[in-house]
């Protein structure tokens, strides 16, 4: 008796908000996912996610930038490569601030000063390179898109080399840098099936 005054409240609230009750039915091969508002989607919803980064160098990082996007899930193709350029971007632009904190320290070894000078205009560079690829995508320039995020990825091995030609310890962005390159090589691998 007291677990029916306990579903009472729920079936109540069930009839009143009819569209948060999704009845699915499915076998143990099928697999559903939970879309943005709360509706249930076949996994094909997920599966140009896998299709977009099958040829991606870092998968895991390509599907996990795509799958916790709010629109990842129900996106096209040409949205994914959106979703992936706006993270790259969105990386970029975190760099920058990492870099100006490194600036504004006291006591930096001037070598390691002029290596970061480099580097945030090598990120400054990549970050409008991506801010274009993005209006190219729109337009469906993809040959620009490719074109753009390509010397946004030279960026960031300009940046690396400004280190390595100082004989400086890499480390400093060395990770940074890395991720960056994965992000924009995610871009690429969606953009080129796009055509």
């Amino acid at each position: 008796m007291k677990s029916i005054f306990l579903l009472l409240p729920l079936t109540f609230f069930l009839a009143l908000h009819p569209n948060l009750a999704v009845a699915v039915e499915f076998d143990a091969s099928d697999t559903v996912t939970a879309t943005a508002n709360g509706a249930y989607a076949p996994a094909d919803a997920t599966s140009l996610i896998v299709k977009a980064c099958e040829h991606s160098v870092d998968k895991e990082l390509c599907h996990r930038t795509l799958e916790t996007h709010p629109n990842g899930n129900h996106a096209d193709l040409t949205s994914l490569a959106t979703i992936a350029l706006k993270h790259a971007v969105e990386n970029a632009s975190n760099a920058l601030i990492r870099i100006n904190k490194l600036l504004n320290e006291t006591g930096l070894d001037p070598v390691v000063d002029q290596c970061l000078q480099d580097c945030l205009e090598h990120y400054l560079d990549a970050v409008d390179q991506l801010d274009g690829s993005i209006a190219a995508l729109a337009s469906k320039a993809h040959h620009d898109v490719k074109t753009w995020v390509k010397a946004a990825i030279a960026d960031a091995d300009s940046c690396d080399a400004a280190f390595h030609e100082q004989g400086s310890e890499t480390l400093v962005l060395a990770h940074t840098n890395r991720v960056f390159r994965k992000l924009c090589n995610n871009v690429l691998a969606i953009t080129n099936q796009l055509g």
